[in-house]
């Protein structure tokens, strides 16, 4: 029988319906075959009813829950809608409820979107009466045919047998439970049961601690975070539990038995006499004492769970349980707690949503007279929504009399109030609806010096609180005619509209909270999906569940072997639920591939990364003998090892995943010899062989990054292998680095190896040691190339030779930055065979022991390729480093500050003038073109304005000096030394030849230079501070990260006020696009190169 129920697993039946339509009689006689005319139900009640095996089907259990139809318990619809579950709209068919049908209709689908209710009709037949219909347009409006409508008596069970066919037969259709929940999911549902049971039997509230929750699901195999939120979210869908993550208190317990949290709503939102005598409740007024008495007679204070629901500084231990409930029900909006210890229950306050608004208008405009001095202004608006659930509106009320707590409440009701702040504001709200049309409106007037501020405070809680409503109407017009939940941005933009949500800024906010609250995903930076909306995730969730499974008739579909397949077979299975005509399954696919579901190979072939083989728990040995056997026959000598060890915490399995299908992008060209879940072995014949591959820890929540190059100059690609990892898991904990012994991997790579933890070589290099011995093979091995891979290792910037303990973490990760552009561009000047060494500003020579620094290794052309591209994407990351964050990815990020171009018969580099005064520059932006940035033809670059009396542009360079100066360094240092290869593309003019740039700009840097000189000795000091220590090199200076921000700030202020007149206001963008790359990295390239780099 065990199996049995696993398979047939309990499903909930919700009746929904009017007061008075005979839900719990039909119930009765559902489970019993009896008939009872039971009295009123007062918010939930729960019958069990077992089916037993038939022909095959295996058993069924529903648990019927009965909603009371009374409208004061409405707000407390909204916990017991679950996603999992069988709706059975009901009415009496002998009396006028067929006119309110479409109200509970219409509330299913608002808290349950895509739920096609039963729509029943009761007490049919009896005395000779014939069933009525709910009007056409009602019925037509939620796909019903009156034909449809299942007509029955309890009383005498004529057509009782009907419903239970169709219930039987919904369930039959419905996946069940095991086709969605894995086996691990389902043990845990079988364990909170047993936990309920137990709890139940022994009189305890049904609450569990959280750490509780998370043992068992430790028990079959549940460890990860995001892997403990999907089964929590899926058992929350079936009515198992409920976990309230967002109310004081209660972070940390779980209800395993929502109905039991029913019962004890049903206690104060009640029409139930004794209930309300009890609670001393008038008019939907009480007490918070009374309130609480009423809770700790189901949770009583002496109770062990008790423990950790409240903050103890917050309220004694003695009636903890009962603070956390009690927050719960005002979080929730079913309880506002007044000044002096008062209490409002919304939900039964007195209902004045039909009466009409001229009485309250009169009252309004009395008040204000005698109460606020003159000059009084009005300000009054009207909010028209499709129907709202009625938990809303009660959360919203109370949030209205959270907004004013100074405020005297002089009037309150079921959903408004009429509040007065002495000598400065009245503000009314009320909620009215059309009795015919599902139409809601909120009406809201101010009186006030300056009612609009006032009235512009409660549009944005209306926004919060109401937002996501007409997203569900068009969830559910999709939903319902079987098209998939894709919106055009546009018409989100247009319905944003009519809410007065225009401004980009405003709509922007409004995705990003309905993003959190689940009902819709948009992704801007997927080709193909920037102009859709996704308002379903969950559909989007069953989507990708196609492709990541363990489902063999899916696997079968797609010819998945061991985590691979085809983009063919990939795209026919996303095509089966949004077919081509739709245009979108192509974008849906990128989807994939941009969150690291699936990478592409260049064969038509694809990798699923989830779905490959796991080798995290798997020894090293065999990976570094792989290695060193393919590096030693398949690549030329002169062969060095670069070889590093990044320990993390805890690191999610969609980040590794994004981070291996990133890896295989970096590396077009390269052979995939292997990979697996989360790594690859890589080829580059004659070139390089790299591989990376994360292993954690058993006890300990540690996640090991490998990552092992060979090659000419494995530094090179190991770090850009390393710019990856920082892209990939920012933000995640960052343990340590150390770098292995070449010498053991080349000798013995199935021993142990030899390590050098990062922040020890910083103590050698700070101690001028210039050798280091291993401690496993005993090799004297130099330390320079230790220190050179410390450098370019992005991810090392805490540990980078030179770092000053008082400097900040930007400071030190833009030092850092600087100190690899600088080697980078020692390197390749040596290679092109000039002076190897304007030494880096602030950091000693790669030995840190005195002489000069030693020989560089030679670069091939395939690693002077790659070392000019590396020096490209650090300058743009410089850039990016700086940038305001809301900005980061809407404005370009390469500027450079150039005079305009000189004429044929200038002055020289600088262009200056006869009367040898310094030419006045502008900032003219650059694609970031990564075979050669450069400037765009034809586009003239933007005016810097005097920020005071100065000749143009003096004061703004003066100010800005200190921080303009690293960034034009580093571009300098780009066009002097970096790719060249997109120069010739380009006609050159008015743009100049890269050398010629790069002269430029060294003039401009000593220009900068002499302006902060002269800034210093004036009291108008760039990036200065009024505190005595600004973080900077010199007392009261500003760490130089801090002086580039503000000087990056004003930049990105300039290109904003710039591009609606650089090209007469025809592009918001100016003369650059933001392309996404296939990798998914943003770019912002001239129209010539847009193309080239477009997914």
């Amino acid at each position: 029988m065990a199996s049995a129920v696993k398979v047939a697993a309990r499903s909930s039946l919700v009746l929904a319906g009017p007061g008075g339509a005979g839900k719990t009689t039909l119930a009765v006689r559902l489970v019993t075959g009896e008939f009872e005319n039971p009295d009123p139900t007062h918010g939930l009640l729960v019958h069990e009813w077992p089916v037993p095996e038939c022909e095959g089907r295996p058993p069924l259990l529903f648990s019927i829950w009965d909603l009371g139809g009374q409208e004061v318990y409405w707000s407390t619809h909204a916990f017991f809608m679950v996603r999992e579950a069988q709706y059975v709209t009901v009415y009496n068919s002998r009396n006028n409820d067929k006119d309110c049908v479409s109200e509970y209709l219409d509330r299913v689908k608002l808290l349950v979107p895509g739920k096609a209710p039963l729509l029943v009709a009761t007490r049919a037949w009896e005395g000779g009466y014939e069933a009525q219909e709910p009007p056409a347009p009602v019925l037509q409006a939620h796909g019903i045919d009156s034909m449809a409508i299942i007509r029955l008596s309890s009383e005498t069970g004529r057509g009782v047998d009907e419903l239970k066919q169709a219930i039987i037969s919904a369930a039959a259709k419905t996946s069940g439970p095991s086709d969605w929940l894995s086996q691990a999911n389902l043990q845990v549902r079988e364990e909170v049961r047993r936990m309920r049971e137990d709890l139940v039997s022994t009189g305890q509230p049904p609450l569990i601690t959280l750490g509780e929750l998370e043992v068992v699901a430790k028990r079959v195999s549940i460890a990860a975070p995001q892997d403990l939120r999907r089964c929590m979210d899926r058992l929350t869908d079936m009515g198992e539990l409920r976990h309230f993550s967002d109310v004081p208190g209660l972070e940390d317990v779980v209800v395993i038995d929502p109905r039991w949290l029913a019962d004890l709503m049903a206690k104060i939102v009640t029409t139930n006499e004794d209930r309300v005598r009890e609670l001393g409740l008038n008019q939907g007024r009480t007490s918070m004492e009374a309130l609480k008495k009423v809770v700790e007679s189901e949770c009583p204070p002496s109770t062990d769970k008790a423990a950790g629901l409240v903050v103890e500084s917050e309220c004694p231990p003695s009636t903890d349980k009962a603070a956390g409930l009690v927050r719960l029900m005002q979080h929730c909006g079913l309880v506002y707690a007044a000044a002096g210890g008062a209490a409002f229950v919304p939900p039964m306050l007195p209902d004045r949503m039909k009466q009409p608004l001229d009485t309250l208008r009169g009252t309004l405009v009395a008040v204000s007279s005698k109460s606020l001095p003159e000059p009084r202004r009005w300000w009054s608006a009207q909010y028209q929504y499709g129907r709202l659930p009625d938990n809303r509106l009660s959360r919203l009320l109370c949030r209205v009399l959270l907004l004013l707590p100074d405020a005297e409440v002089l009037d309150v009701w079921r959903f408004g109030a009429l509040l007065h702040r002495p000598q400065r504001a009245v503000l009314a709200l009320t909620c009215s609806r059309q009795e015919m049309a599902a139409v809601y409106t909120l009406h809201v007037a101010v009186c006030s010096p300056a009612p609009e501020l006032l009235g512009a405070r409660v549009s944005a809680l209306l926004g919060e609180e109401l937002e996501g409503m007409e997203v569900r109407r068009m969830r559910y017009a999709l939903v319902s005619t079987g098209r998939p939940p894709l919106v055009p941005l546009g018409k989100l933009e247009e319905a944003a509209k009519r809410f007065s949500i225009a401004a980009p800024q405003d709509l922007r906010r409004c995705m990003d909270r309905l993003t959190d609250m689940g009902e819709l995903r948009h992704f801007s930076d997927v080709p193909g999906l920037e102009d859709v909306v996704v308002i379903d995730p969950r559909w989007l969730a069953d989507l990708m569940a196609k492709i990541v499974t363990t489902n063999k008739d899916r696997m079968q579909e797609l010819s998945m072997k061991q985590g691979r397949t085809t983009m063919e077979a990939l795209q026919k299975v996303v095509e089966s639920v949004c077919l081509p005509s739709t245009s979108k399954a192509t974008g849906l696919v990128r989807l994939m591939q941009h969150c690291g579901l699936v990478y592409a190979a260049a064969d038509g072939a694809a990798v699923v990364p989830p779905m490959l083989p796991d080798r995290m728990k798997q020894p090293l040995d065999t990976l570094r003998g792989t290695l060193v056997e393919m590096s030693s026959e398949s690549l030329p000598e002169p062969r060095r090892w670069w070889s590093a060890q990044y320990e993390y915490g805890r690191l999610p399995d969609h980040r590794l995943s994004r981070l291996l299908c990133r890896l295989l992008l970096l590396l077009p060209d390269a052979e995939v010899l292997d990979v697996w879940r989360f790594g690859a072995l890589l080829r580059r014949p004659q070139r390089a062989v790299l591989a990376l591959t994360c292993s954690r820890q058993e006890m300990a929540a540690v996640y090991t990054l490998h990552v092992a190059v060979c090659s000419p100059a494995p530094e090179l690609l190991g770090a850009q292998v390393s710019a990856l990892l920082g892209e990939e898991l920012d933000g995640m904990e960052l343990k340590g680095i150390q770098y292995e012994c070449p010498s053991c991997l080349e000798k013995q790579p199935k021993d142990k190896q030899g390590t050098y933890k990062a922040h020890v070589l910083q103590s050698r290099a700070q101690n001028k040691f210039k050798e280091v011995q291993c401690s496993h093979c005993g090799a004297e091995l130099p330390l320079a190339p230790f220190i050179r891979a410390l450098r370019l290792d992005e991810q090392a910037a805490p540990w980078s030779p030179g770092q000053q303990q008082r400097t900040s973490d930007g400071g030190k990760e833009l030092r850092h930055l600087q100190a690899g552009i600088e080697l980078l561009a020692d390197w390749l000047a040596a290679a092109a065979g000039g002076q190897q060494g304007q030494q880096r500003q602030g950091g000693p020579p790669d030995d840190a022991g005195g002489g000069g620094p030693p020989p560089l290794p030679e670069l091939g052309e395939p690693e002077l390729q790659e070392a000019r591209h590396d020096l490209v994407r650090r300058v743009v990351a410089v850039h990016r480093l700086v940038s305001t964050p809301e900005r980061r990815g809407h404005l370009p990020l390469l500027v450079a500050l150039l005079p305009p171009p000189p004429p044929i018969c200038g002055d020289g580099p600088g262009g200056a003038g006869s009367s040898g005064s310094p030419p006045p520059l502008r900032l003219h932006p650059v694609c970031e073109h990564p075979e050669g940035p450069h400037l765009v033809e034809g586009h003239p670059g933007y005016d810097i304005p005097p920020l005071y009396d100065d000749p143009p542009g003096a004061s703004w360079l003066r100010t800005h000096a200190r921080g303009l100066r690293p960034l034009m360094r580093a571009m300098e240092r780009m066009w002097r030394h970096g790719p060249q290869e997109a120069q010739g593309q380009v006609p050159a003019p008015p743009r100049y030849p890269s050398p010629k740039e790069a002269a430029i700009l060294q003039a401009v840097l000593k220009r900068l230079e002499q302006e902060e000189s002269e800034a210093q000795l004036s009291s108008c000091q760039p990036g200065s501070s009024s505190l005595p220590e600004g973080g900077g090199e010199k007392p009261g200076e500003l760490d130089e990260y801090v002086s580039c921000q503000e000087a990056r700030s004003s930049i990105e202020k300039l290109l904003e006020e710039g591009e609606g007149t650089a090209d007469g206001g025809r592009s918001q963008q100016g003369p650059l696009r933001r392309v996404v790359s296939r990798s998914g990295a943003a770019m912002w390239l001239c129209p010539c190169h847009a193309k080239e780099h477009a997914w």
